[in-house]
């Protein structure tokens, strides 16, 4: 049996999850760079940046200056490398073994898959197919007998984004381009000055003259062009995962047998990891009802556990959410269900990121440690009720210049004694926050200089806009605006508060503009993202305040945030 092999490609997967990210960046082109190369290369472009004349491999500086309306977004590997998994998981469907090349290309084994799905390039559009309707990403799939033979025909896919080849590799490859093969551009050069302009050619050289001229990457390159190509495919490693699952011979509603039947489930659960000597940091659970309708969801415990306990107590606390009772029970009581809902047929929990099991020391400070349980408690059914990407904290990006990138999301979670506690949006990394501010000045010269602390009073609270109160709001993303003058010969930069006869769009929105303040410049380092903003406080006819700020290399406004 001839072996096979499908090279599944994203030509746009970066560009397309930042675009889906940013709804304001549908429209624009868009191009991910390499932020920590000397030039800082691109490393993808939107096909509406293709259109522009910015390609691939293309320096930054002369990507601002071909298309200075682009949006221009740093590489973010573990962002993309854990969106890509979903990709991964669905071509699983398809063959055992799958190769993980890097975010927007993978390698699946097509050996023996005939009598599953057909024809070769049956096989490819079903692929194609799965990935855009699970994920709404466009591939493109190509089939050989190699993987590089594979990747050429998903690189040349064509409009219909499959290809599948036909005949031997080195046949394929033999009419292609010099410009396929992995070899530098002075030596492509030097080849095509000497006639041997495609792959056939330049596998019939003299393997010696080649190695002598090219080292071994020509000579690699060379058994390539002949369709030689020994790599084997690296299947990407699972995770061991532990599943139970319960299966209800009626339409359940009650749930004291719901709870009895999970009891026994999170029993053997817990039983297999403690087998094993293992723990659960992450679970997963799925309650099927009898009309098919299924909620899943995902949690990460606070601390790897392996108590048939937590496993049950999350379904519940799920159940109780989504108002499986008629009447929302009191705490400790399960009682009047709801008969006219769906009953539940199945309940599947499923456990992961399993780690080996570790004992605790005592800890000390037991009324601590009991205190950041019953917390860590809390918040684990917030997440289960409401979700976990509704439920986290924030920490504070000093060197961050936008406001919509000046926090992340952090763990919800309690941390326990003694570990490394991030510090609360608002404070640093030393000190906590003082109700005064403190400087230090040096008085006097030499050795005998001491050093005085002054208190200062704390700096009043900043409006965004005069005449409005309250705190700002920010809008992540920023609103798209536009903003509509009466007046003629009107500038952006005009400092003057009074406004009358301007109004601003947004969000549907159609408001009268009494004062503008600004502009405040906010501009990068060279070194650092680019960004240039002209902040203004706006004050609208009606009180509230906003804070609008003008990018001047697009002639775009938008809306950051409201004073409410």
């Amino acid at each position: 049996m001839d072996p096979k092999t499908i090279c599944v490609r994203a030509p746009w997967f970066r560009t397309e999850l930042e675009a889906r990210a940013h709804p304001e960046w549908a429209d624009l082109p868009l191009a991910v760079y390499r932020p920590r190369s000397r030039h800082r290369e691109l490393l993808e472009v939107s096909p509406s940046a293709t259109r522009a004349g910015l390609t691939a491999g293309m320096p930054f500086k002369e990507a601002q200056i071909r298309c200075p309306e682009a949006v221009f977004v740093p590489d973010d590997p573990p962002k993309y490398e854990q969106a890509f998994l979903r990709i991964l998981d669905l071509l699983d469907r398809f063959s055992p073994v799958v190769e993980d090349a890097g975010p927007g290309l993978a390698f699946i084994d097509a050996t023996g898959l005939e009598p599953l799905y057909g024809p070769d390039l049956e096989l490819c559009r079903k692929v194609q197919t799965t990935i855009k309707e699970e994920t709404g990403h466009r591939v493109h799939v190509g089939l050989a007998g190699s993987r590089f033979a594979a990747e050429i025909a998903a690189r040349t896919a064509g409009t219909a984004g499959v290809a599948a080849t036909l005949e031997t590799d080195a046949t394929y490859l033999a009419k292609l381009p010099l410009e396929m093969l992995p070899l530098p551009e002075k030596a492509t050069t030097q080849l095509s000055l000497l006639g041997v302009r495609d792959l056939g050619k330049f596998a019939r050289l003299p393997a010696n003259t080649v190695r002598a001229k090219y080292g071994e990457e020509g000579r690699a390159a060379q058994k390539l062009a002949a369709g030689r190509d020994d790599r084997p495919l690296k299947p990407r490693s699972r995770p061991l995962v532990f599943e139970e699952k319960v299966e209800f011979e009626w339409d359940e509603h009650d749930l004291d047998r719901i709870t009895f039947a999970l009891q026994a489930l999170a029993d053997r659960l817990a039983r297999r990891l403690e087998i094993r000597g293992l723990m659960a940091c992450r679970m997963q659970a799925q309650i099927i009802r009898t009309d098919q309708s299924r909620q899943t969801f995902t949690l990460d415990l606070p601390e790897p556990s392996t108590q048939a306990r937590t496993f049950r107590d999350v379904v519940r606390w799920r159940l109780d959410a989504a108002e499986t009772t008629a009447v929302r029970p009191e705490p400790g009581s399960i009682e009047a269900t709801l008969e006219s809902e769906p009953g539940i047929s199945t309940i599947r929990i499923e456990v992961a990121e399993l780690v080996p099991f570790e004992g605790k020391a005592t800890n000390l400070f037991a009324n601590r440690a009991e205190r950041i349980q019953r917390a860590n408690r809390a918040i684990s059914r917030l997440r289960v009720a409401l979700g976990e990407e509704v439920v986290f904290r924030s920490a504070l990006h000093p060197g961050e210049r936008a406001p919509e990138r000046a926090f992340a999301r952090i763990d919800a979670y309690v941390p326990e004694s003694g570990k490394t506690r991030r510090k609360k949006s608002g404070q640093g990394a030393g000190e906590e926050r003082k109700k005064v501010n403190v400087s230090e000045i040096p008085q006097g010269t030499g050795k005998g200089r001491r050093t005085t602390k002054v208190a200062e009073p704390p700096l009043p609270a900043e409006r965004y806009a005069a005449g409005s109160g309250g705190s700002l709001r920010l809008f992540d993303p920023p609103l798209a605006a536009t903003l509509l003058s009466d007046r003629t010969g009107d500038r952006t930069g005009d400092r003057t508060g009074d406004r009358t006869g301007e109004r601003i769009r947004f969000d549907g929105r159609h408001e009268a503009i009494v004062g503008r303040y600004g502009p405040h410049r906010l501009r990068s380092g060279w070194w650092e993202t680019p960004l240039i903003r002209d902040y203004y406080r706006v004050l609208l006819a009606g009180g509230d305040g906003l804070l609008v700020y003008h990018e001047p290399p697009s002639d775009r406004w938008f809306v950051q945030g409201v004073v409410d």
